[in-house]
């Protein structure tokens, strides 16, 4: 990359606190945790996000992590994965699953893990000890199967992702009626909350046993219903839901925490800087993503000012993004 196509960049600050070092016990606890663990990518047509997650778990983890990346994109090249599986392209909820399938299935075969962590290729974990408390949490209680959130939206918030009033459905009325359904929540009842029957296939953590990979492999995609509500009805079919370890930092997950959340150290919008957004959906959708809503890079940003990796640094000095996950829907 020649210096004409870069351009210093000023991180944003932080808007939460870092976590202390761990301590040595911590990190063998880290290590044992990262032996007995795979991480089960999946990717069709963000490859360059792809190349950036692994980078991630391989370069910037204290504990780097085994990859099985499944990928239906033809013309990705191996990277830093362990095992590459090719997958033949298909429809958005059958390819999805083809993928996790096939995932799931080579690193049982290939490694035999204890657990398997499911990312998509553009929900990337920046932080690894939210991972490791997470598969801790599992190997500590042998009941539990999963980890994972719901896909829940809070119907009744009047704001759009970025936290700023929506155009439409945002006057007293609405914030006074939110502001009684988060408090009604508090007491346990799920006021304007919908798709609670679900579970986010972004990113779970699974216990290779094999009645729980049979009962998640086992789902099925149904027209007119998100894969999230397969997997939950999937897993559901023969196990409680006191067996599910939930995810509370990112609930409910719609509108202010599906594209990022920061107590997760999560991110996951489908752009790659502020600016580059395209959402064609109206302003006054719940889910419509601002053209300045911060993107990937904004989240790298203010986590750090030493990531290793080639792909994720051309991404934070790149001034033209044309190039990022080319073809890829930005929304």
């Amino acid at each position: 990359m020649h210096a004409a196509d870069v351009a210093p960049l000023a991180a944003p600050p932080a808007r939460h606190h870092r976590m202390n070092a761990p301590s040595t016990a911590t990190m063998q606890a880290f290590d044992d945790l990262a032996a007995r663990t795979v991480v089960c990518m999946t990717t069709h047509d963000r490859v360059d996000c792809a190349r950036i997650n692994q980078e991630v778990v391989k370069l910037n983890y204290g504990h780097p992590l085994r990859i099985v990346h499944a990928c239906s994109d033809p013309l990705y090249e191996p990277y830093l994965e362990d095992l590459l599986v090719r997958c033949e392209p298909k429809p958005l909820k059958e390819g999805a699953l083809n993928l996790l399938r096939n995932a799931v299935e080579h690193a049982i075969d290939a490694f035999a893990p204890q657990f398997i962590v499911h990312l998509e290729a553009d929900t990337w974990l920046l932080r690894e000890a939210v991972l490791f408390r997470y598969i801790d949490a599992l190997a500590a209680d042998e009941s539990k199967v999963l980890a994972a959130s719901t896909w829940s939206e809070d119907t009744l918030d009047w704001r759009d992702c970025t936290g700023r009033a929506r155009p439409t459905g945002s006057g007293p009325v609405a914030r006074v009626a939110h502001a009684a359904a988060r408090a009604l929540r508090g007491m346990g009842y799920g006021v304007g909350l919908a798709n609670t029957g679900t579970y986010a296939t972004q990113f779970f953590v699974l216990r290779n046993r094999r009645d729980v990979v049979g009962a998640v492999l086992g789902m099925r995609a149904v027209r007119g219903s998100g894969l999230e509500a397969s997997l939950y009805r999937a897993l559901h079919g023969g196990f409680s839901t006191d067996q599910v370890l939930p995810m509370p930092e990112r609930e409910p997950v719609a509108p202010l925490h599906r594209y990022w959340c920061d107590a997760l150290d999560l991110c996951c919008q489908h752009w790659p800087a502020a600016g580059t957004a395209a959402d064609p959906r109206p302003p006054s959708n719940p889910l419509h993503v601002p053209s300045a809503a911060p993107g990937k890079r904004e989240s790298l940003l203010r986590r750090s000012s030493s990531w290793r990796g080639e792909h994720l640094n051309r991404l934070l000095a790149a001034q033209d993004l044309g190039y990022y996950n080319a073809g890829a829907k930005r929304y």
